[in-house]
This record gives structure tokens, C-alpha cells and sequence, in this order.
């Protein structure tokens, strides 16, 4: 039988370092493409929350399938990383459609 809640949280980690990734990908072409470096492109504020998130879901991901209790503190710790780092490049979201 398949254990579907077992599926999302797998799901999750997934979806998360794809998201990582991605990003990731985006911003070496862009880098290519345009004069700035890859650096410049990963600091700014879109790239920053699509990374947040994605580290989010992943550590969540990840703390749902942990069984001992001490790796899933380790997990969350990661998880509110994450969150602060989302909400940081989320206030700064004027400054997303600025070119460097």
C-alpha cells in the first residue's frame, strides 16, 4: 500500500530544490546574457524570496521525514532561517524591477 502522506512530504524536498535550482539556473543565464555577474543577480530581492522559499520547503520536507526529534529541531532552525530570509527580500520588493 502506498503511504500518500509519506509522498508529499517527499514531494516537498522535491519541489523545493527544484525551486532552488531553478533559480539558480535563471540567474547564471541572466548573468550571461547581461554584464552582471551571477552574484549581482542572486542578491536581488525576487531571487533572494525564490530561494527562501524554496529553502523553506525543502527543510520542511526534510523535518517531516526526520525521525529522532533532535534532526527535526535542526530542520526547523533552518525552516526559520528561511522565513527570515523570505520576509527581508519580501519588504524590500520595491526594489525588484530595478536594474543594477
Amino acid at each position: 500500500m502506498i503511504d500518500w502522506l509519506d509522498v508529499l512530504y517527499q514531494l516537498l524536498w522535491i519541489l523545493g530544490l527544484g525551486i532552488i535550482l531553478t533559480t539558480a539556473s535563471l540567474a547564471h543565464w541572466l548573468a550571461e546574457q547581461s554584464a552582471q555577474s551571477m552574484r549581482q543577480l542572486l542578491a536581488r530581492p525576487a531571487c533572494r524570496l525564490a530561494m527562501a522559499v524554496g529553502l523553506g520547503l525543502f527543510g520542511l520536507g526534510a523535518a517531516l521525514l526526520v525521525e529522532p526529534w533532535w534532526y527535526k529541531i535542526g530542520w526547523l532552525g533552518l525552516i526559520v532561517g528561511a522565513l527570515w530570509q523570505g520576509q527581508t527580500a519580501w519588504r524590500s520588493r520595491s526594489d525588484w524591477l530595478k536594474q543594477d
